[in-house]
């Protein structure tokens, strides 16, 4: 648009400059014939007139048909001395003759223009002019120039004017926007500008269309139709065939991954039960007064539980990681689904003395997988559990927010350092400090990547809010964390309505 714009515009001044200057050319040419006709005829109206009389019309209307041409016409105006130019300028003679209505016409339409009154009061100089206008015959004409005789009679003006149809390639008289040649190169340009912007609309139409195409055929998962089938734009055919081939490599991998995840579980859970369950005659063989056997069985105690949490935790991962390959999604009311996963958070939040505050607007719908929402939606609460101290306060709130579902969690804890909040969302990071407690509530069993020493602790992996994000942006929505200005903490979420 900028470029449609501009080149016009640069043009134009360009080619008014070169009009103008050969404008000016030509009528400095006709111009100049009109003083020469003005030098032929003024000594006979100067010569009477240093007598005090008037010179006879009839010779002046001979003179001037001599001399006017076919594309050429003269007229002798007088202005009285003493008289208002405004009104007592009268036509005294004209070349070719022409009939006393036309001339009071033409008078007139110069008396309009404020021809005759720039010849007052002084009478001298002369006025080089290209005023087009049209006759009593119906034809153009262009008052080419106005010469003022002052003698002792009054103040003459001789006009000069020629027929456009000499002139029509010039366009005398008319701006340079108004000639047929730049009307037509405007229009023509004018048309090929909306030629190209309705092409560039139809181009992001066709792109708006393949883009919603590959939005329900992410939503619909495994049976969606393919790219192929349902693109109507045969310019694009070959890119929904490779459209295709990718989503099947993707789709391959995310069932590769989740498979091998389970497998590796499978496999590391085995030998792992296996030593546990190894143990379990030692300790009974123990005796009580061997500390040193006591404390070996502890540690290795310790070891499989450590060893137990990483296997969930990179089963989780690795799950985490195919679910954003390729998430499952569909249509799902997440109000009922956050209502219900809030129930089994009161008794936990019930013996701190926490209040869990509810603020859940009913039947919203969005298009994402329900373990995911439950996914967020407990890494949230449990990092809020765990932050906020014994009789503080949790809100939990979900809302329509124009095209988005916006669900806020904000605790009462005491926040996170300005400096840690870009972080917060990033891969193994954890602000915790003496100040957090450990997570009283499991649901995910370790899904967030916190496994148990054996003393009640937990190791915070910080992978919970990374998962967050990944999982939230994995569907097209947005996550973004604050200080509460009061003090704690808000996560605020925006999650795409289902159309």
């Amino acid at each position: 648009m900028l470029i449609f714009g501009a080149v016009p515009v640069i043009l134009y001044e360009q080619f008014r400059d070169a009009y103008d200057q050969n404008q000016q050319l030509l009528t400095r040419g006709i111009q100049e014939q009109g003083r020469l006709i003005v030098r032929a005829i003024a000594p006979l109206l100067i010569e009477p007139a240093a007598g005090g009389s008037l010179p006879s019309s009839a010779e002046v209307n001979a003179l001037l048909s001599r001399l006017a041409a076919d594309d050429v016409t003269i007229r002798v105006l007088l202005e009285p001395r003493g008289g208002d130019p405004a009104t007592n300028f009268f036509y005294f003679a004209a070349g070719p003759p022409v009939s006393a209505a036309r001339l009071d016409e033409e008078r007139e339409e110069l008396d309009r223009l404020g021809v005759l009154a720039q010849l007052a009061p002084s009478c001298e100089g002369g006025i080089d002019t290209a005023i087009r206008y049209r006759n009593l015959a119906g034809n153009d004409e262009i008052v080419t120039s106005i010469t003022p005789l002052n003698t002792s009679v009054g103040c003459w003006a001789v006009v000069t004017s020629h027929s456009t149809a000499a002139y029509v390639e010039s366009a005398i008289g008319r701006p340079y926007w108004a000639t047929p040649e730049v009307r037509l190169a405007g229009a023509i340009y004018a048309l090929l500008a909306l030629a190209t912007v309705l092409m560039f609309l139809g181009l992001i139409r066709s792109l708006g269309r393949f883009a919603r195409l590959a939005r329900n055929i992410r939503a619909a998962g495994d049976t969606a139709p393919r790219f192929r089938e349902q693109n109507m734009i045969p310019e694009l055919d070959e890119v929904a065939a490779e459209f295709d081939r990718m989503v099947d490599r993707l789709r391959a991998s995310a069932r590769q991954i989740r498979r091998a995840a389970e497998d590796n579980a499978h496999a590391f859970k085995t030998p792992i039960a296996v030593m546990r369950q190894s143990l379990e005659p030692l300790e009974r063989s123990l005796q009580d007064d061997d500390q040193r056997a006591q404390r070996a069985h502890g540690m290795l105690s310790m070891a499989l539980d450590r060893l137990d949490g990483l296997v969930m935790f990179a089963r989780h991962l690795d799950e985490t990681e195919a679910a954003l390959i390729d998430p499952p999604q569909s249509q799902i009311d997440v109000s009922a689904a956050i209502d219900r996963l809030l129930l089994s958070y009161s008794v936990v939040a019930s013996s701190r003395q926490i209040h869990l505050r509810r603020r859940i607007e009913p039947d919203i719908r969005v298009m994402a997988g329900e373990e995911m929402v439950e996914t967020v939606v407990e890494n949230l609460v449990d990092n809020a559990l765990s932050f906020t101290p014994d009789g503080g306060e949790i809100e939990v709130s979900l809302r329509r927010d124009g095209k988005s579902a916006r669900l806020l969690v904000a605790d009462s804890g005491p926040g996170v350092p300005e400096g840690d909040l870009g972080n917060i969302f990033q891969r193994y990071f954890s602000s915790r400090g003496d100040g957090a407690r450990p997570r009283d509530h499991d649901a995910g069993n370790g899904a967030c990547g916190n496994g148990s020493n054996g003393n009640g602790e937990e190791h915070h992996m910080g992978i919970g809010l990374w998962i967050v994000r990944r999982n939230i942006e994995s569907v097209g929505g947005h996550v973004e964390a604050r200080n509460r200005a009061g003090g704690g903490f808000t996560i605020a979420i925006d999650l795409p309505l289902a159309s």
